[in-house]
């Protein structure tokens, strides 16, 4: 994706200039057989690509027409070869119009409201409980009721000081986490309600919002979630930790905790003191199987994904290196040492990521409502009720179970709704009903067919804002003319001049064979650098030059010696390639042996060669390049011949 990206913006560079154009937008410059292309289309493509803050003339005008003739003279023969109604084509191009398309479906300020909201959570770390009483979104009023009426009564039980949060959450709560349980053989320890820290995104919205809308202490009133009914406790906050790397020494429970205390204090003091460093000790102290032989060191992690005494207790920590007081948990005794935290970075920063997270989160579905209920008032939205109601009349509990099966002749032949100048057909309606039913059998099957009624309504309204994006929208029209234009760009180049440079070996040859002299080398020394660790392995390597070896056999020979260590490199060597050469006369023999930083250096000069032609290996990527610029040049003589194209002077004088 990068490269066809690149390819387009290649062509595309853009700035954003003021130009002073005489002639009407309207009016045709260019044709190209049956196709018109007006000064408006040219000139929008000639201010991105050209002016570069400078005033228009006469000559970069023309120059660049020149170009974009070629631009368009391919574009027209990737159409003609139907590239433009490949699938793989069609299926790049609705996904780059996808996510152009994303800022003018969603409102702007909506989008920024929900961004600087997460941006704000994120800055603290919450620790909090909760109790769930079960309740499917779509329930009967009924049993949606009775599900608030009992949150409500346990509510009143804690704040009337019957009973601590804990102790109710134990007794009554639907989150069966909230008590002990078994798995096999192993009792796994109930949270009490206790959902430990957590920070923006970890939880579902409406809970996260409610939680960082309360005060330390405080127990909220029911929240409502896809889950049922929650009331919340907040018992704790503090500045966020962001991605946190720490250790730990541990001393487990079958120590009594007291002893442990202080096996630990008499520890951090040996440490404090430089007796026996933090790792050191973990390696030989902790009772942390899976730490200790990496010094006590946990993975990264962030606040939600450990237990809220371990991260109240590096919390405290201000500094990296810094060391805990003893800590006991559930597991035992505990001194931390914080390694790093990489805490939120400013708005700017950390804008790209939450805006990521945002479309991938349940806020997503708020910014979706709320901008198809715009779109709807800009637009104007009419529904014909008695549609609807006969529509929902048809409905029963078999979608609940996905077992609902509406004959279609009993669907009303009229419209749904309408936005804008479009209607929308009942019968498309009752499909989507079809498709998308439930399997679980929980809840009231009006309530569900009411709220896929809300999910399709919303994505036809932005579906319809989105089809008058081109018409409504200049800007958007030209820039995904450009991204159709480069695409097949890019796919054509790739087939009729990139893959085939790289392809035709013939070709390329003989191309090369005909430039060859273009790309010469000149004069170059053929010569060894021999490197030794002493002066007698030097003298050695040199006798052995003297007497005609081959440097292979003289570094194998040298080095066969103890103590003695030769290296050596033979290259042709260009001037300014290496300063010990250049600074030799040239001609065949053996220099000097010279120190330099300790090592013994002698040059043995093989031969002088007189300018030559680079070899094709030598410069493939280089010879690529010019036959590809060769292979294009022919091809654009050949588009030129094949399509009839006009330039109409008298329009292109007005722009000059």
């Amino acid at each position: 994706m990068k490269q066809i990206v690149s390819a387009i913006t290649g062509f595309i560079l853009i700035t954003s200039m003021a130009l002073n154009v005489f002639a009407q937008k309207d009016e045709v410059l260019l044709e190209i057989e049956d196709e018109k292309i007006t000064v408006d289309e040219f000139m929008h493509v000639y201010k991105k690509n050209n002016t570069q803050g400078k005033v228009v003339d006469k000559k970069s005008v023309e120059e660049y027409l020149d170009l974009f003739i070629n631009f368009r003279l391919k574009v027209r023969q990737a159409k003609d070869m139907g590239l433009d109604t490949a699938k793989a084509f069609k299926e790049e191009l609705k996904g780059y119009r996808k996510q152009l398309a994303k800022p003018y479906l969603m409102d702007e300020e909506v989008q920024e409201k929900i961004l600087k909201e997460a941006y704000k959570n994120m800055q603290h770390d919450l620790h909090a409980s909760h109790i769930l009483v079960r309740v499917e979104p779509d329930s009967d009023p009924e049993d949606t009721l009775k599900a608030y009426n009992k949150i409500q009564n346990i509510r009143q039980r804690i704040i009337n000081g019957e009973e601590s949060f804990a102790e109710v959450a134990v007794d009554v709560s639907e989150d069966q986490s909230a008590r002990d349980r078994k798995r096999g053989n192993r009792t796994i320890p109930g949270n009490k309600g206790d959902l430990g820290y957590f920070t923006v995104f970890n939880l579902v919205y409406p809970f996260e919002k409610a939680a960082y809308d309360m005060e330390v202490g405080e127990i909220s009133k029911p929240v409502r979630t896809k889950f049922g009914y929650h009331i919340i406790k907040l018992e704790d906050k503090i500045p966020a930790q962001g991605k946190l790397k720490a250790a730990h020494i541990m001393i487990n429970n079958q120590t009594d905790s007291t002893i442990a205390h202080k096996r630990l204090d008499s520890l951090h003091n040996e440490i404090s003191n430089g007796t026996i460093s933090f790792e050191e000790a973990a390696k030989q102290f902790s009772d942390d199987t899976r730490t200790k032989q990496k010094g006590g060191v946990f993975p990264e992690f962030t606040s939600n994904r450990m237990p809220p005494k371990f991260i109240k207790a590096i919390s405290k920590l201000k500094n990296e290196g810094d060391i805990s007081s003893p800590v006991h948990t559930r597991y035992g005794t505990h001194l931390f040492k914080l390694i790093s935290r990489d805490a939120p970075g400013s708005f700017e920063e950390e804008k790209a990521a939450l805006k990521k997270q945002i479309a991938n989160s349940n806020r997503s579905k708020m910014q979706k409502d709320i901008s198809a209920k715009k779109i709807r008032k800009e637009y104007g939205y009419k529904l014909y009720s008695g549609t609807k109601k006969s529509i929902m009349g048809l409905v029963d509990t078999n979608i609940l179970t996905n077992d609902w099966n509406v004959d279609m002749a009993y669907v009303p032949d009229k419209s749904l709704f309408k936005i804008g100048s479009r209607k929308y057909p009942a019968k498309d309606f009752v499909l989507y009903l079809k498709e998308n039913q439930k399997r679980n059998g929980q809840g009231n099957a009006k309530l569900y067919a009411e709220k896929l009624f809300n999910k399709y309504r919303d994505q036809k309204t932005l579906d319809y804002k989105d089809s008058k994006l081109e018409e409504e929208y200049p800007e958007f029209k030209n820039l995904m003319t450009e991204y159709r234009h480069g695409i097949l760009l890019f796919n054509l180049m790739t087939e009729k001049i990139w893959s085939k440079a790289m392809e035709d070996t013939t070709g390329l040859e003989a191309f090369y064979e005909k430039h060859k002299n273009e790309h010469m080398w000149g004069e170059r020394l053929h010569a060894s650098i021999f490197e030794a660790n002493n002066k007698e392995a030097a003298l050695y390597a040199r006798q052995l030059a003297k007497q005609g070896l081959k440097p292979a056999a003289i570094s194998d020979s040298v080095n066969a010696v103890d103590d003695f260590q030769l290296a050596f490199t033979t290259d042709k060597f260009s001037k300014g390639d290496n300063k010990a050469i250049d600074q030799l006369t040239w001609e065949k023999g053996i220099d000097q042996i010279n120190e330099e930083n300790e090592n013994f250096i002698f040059i043995q000069k093989h031969a002088v060669l007189e300018p030559q032609p680079k070899k094709l290996d030598e410069i493939r990527g280089l010879v690529i390049a010019s036959y590809q610029n060769y292979l294009e040049e022919q091809w654009i003589e050949e588009l030129r011949q094949k399509y009839d194209y006009t330039v109409h002077e008298d329009v292109l004088e007005k722009i000059k």
